[in-house]
């Protein structure tokens, strides 16, 4: 079945739903960071271990919270994943911003960051497993959440990606098929 304008229409309405993911990202993580910082400020007793939320926060935040939770001030362990969070959500709201325009690299962009994100996963489980002092921690049920919801997001993502590349194709071709007409016009006048 041949790519259609009607798809294409279809595909750039996609995209701009795709385009906003990076800020559905953002929020999300950025909302269980709050949270996370709340259930650390009500345990002024120090017993951090217990903190669950670390699997749905960016990676990057857990990792700093769980090097930091093992043995940092309780400021250092409220802002650091704070502030980690805020500059990865923010750059992903900024990028989200631009893309929505109409603009795919700031969607590649927001994609990129959301990997390197992901890969963040790998150290921040390995610090969970093998820095198990009274510090914080991954819970159980926090493994199978991190990995799930970065897949889902990452998944969703790809959607985009290949949303675009059906669109950039169906562009080439009309280019392609406006030179070929201007150029067949231009050789018989």
């Amino acid at each position: 079945m041949e790519y259609s304008q009607e798809q294409y229409k279809k595909d750039q309405k996609r995209f701009g739903l795709m385009a906003s993911l990076p800020i559905v990202v953002a929020i999300t993580h950025l909302l269980f960071t709050v949270i996370y910082m709340s259930i650390v400020t009500a345990h002024q007793d120090g017993t951090y271990g217990n903190v669950f939320l670390l699997g749905e926060m960016f990676a990057t935040s857990s990792f700093g919270a769980i090097l930091i939770g093992q043995g940092g001030s309780e400021t250092a362990i409220r802002s650091l994943p704070a502030m980690l969070g805020v500059v990865l959500g923010l750059a992903m709201i900024f990028l989200s911003t631009s893309a929505v325009k109409g603009k795919k690299l700031p969607y590649y962009i927001s994609f990129g960051v959301y990997l390197f994100d992901s890969v963040m996963i790998i150290p921040a489980m390995l610090c969970s497993i093998f820095l198990t002092g009274s510090g914080i921690h991954y819970m159980v049920v926090d493994y199978s959440i991190t990995i799930l919801l970065h897949l889902i997001f990452i998944g969703l993502f790809l959607y985009g990606v290949r949303i675009i590349k059906r669109m950039e194709d169906y562009e080439v071709k009309l280019a392609l098929q406006a030179n070929t007409i201007h150029i067949t016009k231009g050789d018989t006048l």
